[in-house]
Order: C-alpha cells, then structure tokens, then sequence
C-alpha cells in the first residue's frame, strides 16, 4: 500500500477539490510505494469502479461522471498520467507522479 504515497498527497494537494483529493488518496492506498515483482511502483489499475464507490449517494451513472471529473482535474494538475497498463490489460493505468 502506499502509504508514504499518502502521506505525500496530504501534504501537496492543497490546489484540487475535495473530490479530486478523495479519488487521489483512494488511488495513492491502492498503490505500492516500492517496486514489487512485475508491479511497479505509484502506479494504479484498479479501475474506475473502485473509485465510484468514493460516492455512495449518488447514482451509478452519477458517480461515473463525478469520478472522471476528478480524473480530469488530477490529470490537468499534473498529479496523475495514464500509462500502459503493465499488467498488460485494456484497463486505464494511472501513474501517480506526486
């Protein structure tokens, strides 16, 4: 997990949304700190779903739509970059570059 990763996100994302932080910090513990085997490091592919899950109160569709904004806003902020997925997947892969 990453939790240096975490704590490094607390302390700089002071300039996005409380959403885009929400979506950031649930990123930053599903990722691993260290290289480990063939998953490498700052990196997630855990998909959107996971991340829909952040908003229980709103509607599938809804939460969709509220997650791929604080993707977008995370990307623009330069906290985020997708890459290839190194799994190898067809699956969106983030690299987390805080």
């Amino acid at each position: 997990m990453g939790y240096r990763l975490a704590q490094i996100a607390e302390a700089t994302t002071t300039r996005i949304s409380p959403r885009g932080r929400l979506v950031l910090f649930r990123m930053c513990w599903h990722v691993l700190d260290n290289p480990k085997g063939s998953t490498p490091a700052h990196t997630y592919f855990g998909g959107w779903e996971v991340l829909e899950l952040l908003f229980p109160d709103q509607t599938p569709g809804s939460a969709h739509v509220t997650v791929a904004g604080a993707i977008r806003e995370l990307t623009d902020a330069g906290l985020i970059k997708v890459v290839d997925n190194p799994n190898g997947k067809r699956r969106l892969a983030y690299l987390i570059t805080l």
